[in-house]
């Protein structure tokens, strides 16, 4: 018997939105990392040489796919008052695997974590 997703797609707040990954998310997870690629690089050996767009959105896909499989969560996090994407995470085994972030003024910063 395959378990359930126990984690809603989305969780939003007043402020903040919080979703799994979904086709179509590959642009703006491309713009985020190419805005936070000197600060990832170092981190992620996967980000160099950068994803294409079409690369990102397979992510995105996959991300997908094994989220419905309970094998990975991606994360976007937004906020409702600035709008950008501002963090992409993805979660194996619940270690944290990188974070594209970005501060209210939509300057990007680049946050990875070594799971």
């Amino acid at each position: 018997m395959t378990p359930k997703n126990t984690l809603p797609e989305t969780l939003e707040t007043e402020r903040l939105i919080i979703r799994v990954a979904h086709p179509g998310d590959g642009a703006v997870f491309n713009e985020a990392m190419m805005e936070s690629l000197e600060g990832l690089t170092p981190w992620l050996g996967w980000v160099s040489p950068p994803p294409t767009l079409e690369q990102s959105e397979l992510g995105c896909r996959r991300a997908y796919a094994r989220y419905l499989l309970n094998e990975e969560l991606m994360v976007f996090s937004s906020s409702k008052v600035t709008g950008p994407l501002w963090e992409a995470a993805a979660y194996t085994g619940w270690i944290g695997r990188c974070a594209v972030l970005r501060s209210a003024s939509g300057a990007a910063h680049g946050l990875a974590a070594r799971g």
